[in-house]
């Protein structure tokens, strides 16, 4: 069956709160300062863990009892990553070159599509699994934060230069 929710965030703010037709379901509370951000979507919990290093795997664990259910590998060089839960496999990727619309797929097509942007969005769920759907987010999550970081280190090395 298919369904839609929304997400909300506020500038500067950590957490995206989730909502169908205008009432709260859930959240993801990620932070620069930990290693971890956590998730919810109805009875779903979860928590993503770094790894050290470069961040290009992520952990994910039951919340209630710490127990591994999956991993999300990044791709360091292009936008794209693959979710391993269990003996499934995963693949997230934007579906536009603007990068407001992006995917989850297994070997049959599409799972949940994205809109959006990190402020807000929606998605639409064509096989309700709340895990993947906290994951999808996740990792958009972590583009925009590794965009936001490009942004911040290449603007004063472009601009300052002028400047003088």
């Amino acid at each position: 069956m298919q369904s839609t929710l929304q997400w909300k965030k506020g500038l500067f703010k950590c957490t995206y709160e989730l909502s169908a037709a205008g009432f709260p379901v859930g959240h993801l509370k990620d932070s620069e300062l930990s290693r971890k951000a956590y998730g919810r979507l109805n009875n779903k919990e979860v928590t993503f863990q770094r790894c050290e290093g470069l961040h290009t795997r992520i952990n994910m664990l039951e919340t209630q009892s710490n127990r591994p259910i999956g991993t999300i590998t990044f791709n360091p060089w292009y936008p794209k990553a693959t979710i391993h839960l269990e003996d499934q496999q995963f693949y997230w990727t934007f579906s536009n070159i603007w990068e407001t619309r992006w995917k989850i797929t297994d070997q049959d097509g599409a799972i949940v599509h994205f809109r959006g942007w990190s402020g807000r969005g929606e998605m639409t769920i064509l096989e309700q699994d709340d895990l993947l759907v906290l994951t999808g987010l996740y990792i958009s999550s972590y583009y925009w934060r590794l965009a936001a970081i490009m942004i911040a280190i290449i603007f004063p090395v472009i601009f300052f230069p002028l400047l003088s």
